[in-house]
């Protein structure tokens, strides 16, 4: 008889069920109002690239003429539920400065905010019912990347949203265990994010659409359970199912202690616009800059950075080396280091389009080698309280002096945290183009747990120059 196929979905559904908000420790609470707060300040700031303007306009123009649908970010109408949920996720995500959480596979839980807040223009919705359902789909999203790497059999992070998203909102929308059931099972059924959106040479702007395709296909689920239609049996543990089609076997351990720890206090926010990765090597070259003096980039003889595996697998293979779009450069630890060291800062303004054929960018890139340390790689899988991102980098000049830096935690992470005020002025430099008042938003959301109407909260994000 074969092995069987161990399936979290049942203790999570029963999970998504009982939780209230009186359950959520303190902590967890404010973190939980950090991370809206930040992932609504790179929703906003996503509005910095003219490409994710134009698509904003392309589906702003989607209104809805029946009751309800879903609330979108900055929009006095109204879009379909899905519509709402992939544009309210894709601006999360656009510029990869959202935060992130990295085990067996990567996650940035906030993809799953873009959902829930767009069930505020569905239902009725208090801001304790929007912190509740956001504790719940970051800490099922996290749990499953601790339990299987999806990115080890070719799939991409994001199929995990289609669970948390829908167990998220199914518990906004009042569903019963049956129905929470069939969400997540349509959501499966008939999605798959290939990793290949993440790969080769030219990462596309569906690296950033691929969360907010996932939320949509969430959204697609709880309108079709809404409608009364059943999801097909067995979705986790069948012959075709997840586990086999998919994820490969869950740790069942990863799915341990459900209520009692809620991992939203663990994941990282970002405080570099780069993928989660180059934290640390955006922080090698500022120390390196400081410590040899700001060099010219053609004074620098070599680099060698030494990292873990993620670091070499992401953002460090040969392809890499020659960005030709803002998805791919963010995404190379080789521009990261270079443009950094030329300007002293990694902010929007390094992907402007002569930063990509910057030759002294493009030469400096070409003499910079990565090493993996095996005992780095350990670190990085080990279980989340002793896990480490540990790199360094060292520089060595033509004129014979050389320095080096090594970190172990980025700042934002949980062992080297941001702080409130550091999460707010990241939220104003975002959103200073676009936000009228930002003093009155930002008051506003952190305020959001005693907020009676989500619909009415978001209605106070009034957009300028869009």
């Amino acid at each position: 008889m074969a092995d069987e196929v161990y399936n979290p979905l049942p203790s999570l559904i029963d999970f998504a069920t009982r939780l209230r908000y009186e359950d959520l420790p303190a902590n967890v609470v404010h973190e939980t109002k950090r991370r809206i707060v930040d992932s609504l300040g790179t929703a906003i700031g996503g509005l910095n690239d003219e490409r994710l303007r134009e698509r904003r306009a392309f589906f702003t123009k989607r209104l809805i003429t029946y009751d309800g649908g879903g609330a979108a970010y900055g929009l006095d109408g109204r879009l379909s539920l899905p519509d709402a949920a992939f544009l309210n996720s894709t601006m999360t995500r656009w510029l990869d400065y959202n935060d992130t959480y990295l085990a067996l596979e990567p996650a940035h839980p906030s993809d799953n905010l873009g959902l829930l807040f767009a069930i505020a223009g569905a239902k009725s919705l208090s801001g304790r019912d929007l912190i509740t359902a956001a504790a719940l789909a970051y800490d099922v999203q996290c749990r499953f990347t601790e339990a299987a790497s999806l990115r080890a059999r070719g799939w991409d992070h994001v199929n995990y949203i289609l669970i948390s998203a829908a167990l998220a909102g199914a518990r906004l929308l009042g569903f019963d265990k049956q129905q929470m059931y069939n969400a997540v099972a349509f959501a499966l059924s008939s999605h798959g994010a290939m990793r290949q959106a993440r790969e080769g040479s030219y990462l596309s702007e569906q690296k950033n659409m691929a969360a907010g395709d996932a939320v949509r296909g969430a959204a697609w689920a709880l309108e079709k359970v809404l409608s009364g239609s059943h999801g097909p049996a067995e979705i986790v543990e069948g012959k075709h199912g997840f586990v086999n089609q998919l994820s490969g076997p869950l740790d069942p351990a990863a799915f341990d202690d459900l209520g009692g720890r809620f991992l939203i206090a663990d994941t990282y926010i970002k405080q570099h616009v780069v993928e989660y990765h180059s934290q640390t090597v955006v922080d090698h070259a500022l120390a390196l800059r400081e410590k040899l003096g700001n060099p010219a980039l053609n004074e620098i003889k070599d680099v060698l950075i030494r990292g873990y595996e993620a670091q070499l697998t992401i953002i460090g293979d040969e392809s890499k080396r020659h960005p030709t779009t803002k998805e791919t450069a963010d995404h190379s630890l080789y521009f990261a280091f270079a443009a950094t060291m030329l300007e002293g800062e990694m902010t929007l303004r390094q992907y402007r389009p002569e930063m990509l054929t910057n030759p002294d960018v493009l030469a400096l890139i070409q003499r910079i080698r990565f090493e993996e340390v095996p005992q780095w790689t350990e670190a990085y899988f080990a279980p989340a309280a002793e896990r480490q991102f540990a790199s360094s980098a060292a520089a060595s000049l033509r004129d014979g002096r050389s320095a080096v830096h090594a970190e172990n935690f980025p700042h934002g992470h949980p062992h080297n945290p941001m702080t409130d005020a550091e999460i707010e002025a990241k939220f104003a430099a975002l959103t200073q183009p676009f936000l009228a008042d930002q003093r009155a938003v930002l008051d506003a959301f952190w305020a959001i747990d005693e907020a009676p109407d989500v619909a009415a909260l978001l209605s106070k994000v009034t957009l300028k120059g869009v």
